[in-house]
């Protein structure tokens, strides 16, 4: 049994560490990482400082008819793709504000179990107020399958941004000191629309925030990029940026 446990952890490890960028032709975040964990159904741009993914990036699917894996029986837990100083682990969120959000969820996969699993690894998880995380930000990841369905697919990336004016002082929970991000971000891609190519952004103060008051916070892939300093879609041709990503479009 023991070794059977080993050659899994190590075939999860070898799964991590494989390039998977010819899956995502849109590119990668241009933000630096300190890793880049490659999963089934998506890919983690991660850091050993914050112990926090900084960007997740999926291609999500209109939703089949295929059973929904129950969540029951999920629970968090390391990535041994990552070594034990750089990790975080899930009591580090005990007796604070913060829940354990995950950057891509589990009900954008949850008709694979080996994805699913994927989505509770602690590098999926970022500190998120318990509000915004039961609130608002799931009517955000809600509205992501939405768009998923009436266009058949769309790219999505989720991060976290950290834009104090004074770096040290960041906030940070646990043993293990992780990070705790001051916004939250999704940029949409929808590459076949009846109307050509769109996109859709959000930048979320990480608060207490009610989902009727999440369309404050829309905005375009343009400012969300000028804000982070990054390009979000770096692989996309530069003439279908300019046309497209200055664009604020409602959800």
């Amino acid at each position: 049994m023991f070794k059977s446990i080993v050659s899994l952890l190590s075939l999860m490890t070898l799964l991590s560490a494989q390039d998977c960028s010819e899956f995502y032709p849109e590119g990668f975040p241009t933000q630096d990482v300190d890793k880049v964990i490659c999963k089934k159904a998506f890919v983690i741009g991660y850091s050993f400082d914050t112990k926090t993914p900084l960007w997740a990036v999926e291609h999500l699917n209109k939703q089949t008819e295929m059973k929904k894996i129950p969540l029951e029986g999920f629970r968090y837990r390391r990535d041994y793709a990552l070594s034990r100083k750089h990790r975080s682990t899930s009591s580090d969120y005990a007796y604070t504000n913060q829940d354990r959000s995950q950057l891509v969820p589990f009900e954008d996969v949850n008709t694979d179990h080996f994805s699913s699993s994927d989505t509770f690894l602690m590098s999926n998880i970022a500190p998120q107020d318990t509000k915004l995380n039961r609130h608002g930000w799931i009517y955000l990841e809600r509205g992501m399958r939405e768009l998923a369905d009436v266009y058949d697919e769309v790219i999505v990336v989720t991060g976290v941004a950290f834009l104090h004016e004074d770096k040290a002082n960041i906030k940070r929970i646990g043993t293990h000191k992780v990070a705790v991000p001051t916004h939250y971000y999704k940029a949409v891609y929808a590459p076949n629309t009846i109307d050509g190519p769109k996109m859709w952004a959000w930048l979320v103060p990480n608060e207490a925030i009610d989902y009727k008051k999440m369309k404050n916070y829309r905005t375009s892939v343009d400012v969300l990029e000028q804000k982070l300093n990054i390009d979000l879609f770096p692989e996309l041709k530069e003439s279908l940026q300019a046309r497209i990503e200055s664009k604020i479009i409602p959800l």
